[in-house]
């Protein structure tokens, strides 16, 4: 009895010190602490000015400072989301005719991520463990194609903090 006791509880102090730990970090709530404006500057290829937050944090947008008025500039939204924002995208692309939205999956992102496109605006959506997000860059008559580049370098820049 007092072996198996001994036994028993060998396994298990052995099982918590050596097995691994898989550890799942915590979403996060302030958008703007996702990526830095130089960090962000280096994605878009263009000069940005500070994050400002939007709806409690779970939004941030930078916006890149025209060189004179009337030029056309970047706009950059990061968005937290959640599950069900993230799913809902792809959910409407299925069941959207050829005029509504369209999911296009995206390899080498997080988890899993996709671009969603009505007409000429991109958005990325993206999944890395618990944590959520839309990417968006916007502002001018750029082609789509543009966009879509623009917000992969940003997403890409994102993932490793998630």
């Amino acid at each position: 009895m007092r072996q198996s006791m001994f036994s028993f509880f060998g396994f298990w102090f052995v099982f918590f010190v050596c097995v691994p730990r898989v550890s799942v970090a915590a979403p996060p709530t302030d958008a703007c602490s996702l990526i830095s404006q130089s960090q962000l500057s280096a994605a878009l290829g263009v000069s940005v000015g500070a994050g400002k937050p939007i709806a409690s944090g779970k939004s941030c947008q930078w916006r890149q400072p025209p060189a004179k008025p009337g030029d056309e500039v970047f706009i950059v939204d990061v968005t937290i989301v959640d599950m069900h924002a993230f799913e809902i995208g792809k959910a409407a692309s299925a069941a959207a005719g050829p005029s509504g939205p369209k999911a296009t999956p995206i390899s080498g992102l997080g988890d899993d991520a996709y671009y969603y496109v009505l007409g000429q605006i991109s958005e990325i959506r993206l999944k890395k463990g618990n944590s959520f997000l839309g990417v968006r860059v916007s502002g001018g008559k750029k082609p789509l194609a543009e966009y879509e580049a623009k917000e992969k370098a940003v997403a890409a820049a994102i993932v490793p903090k998630l």
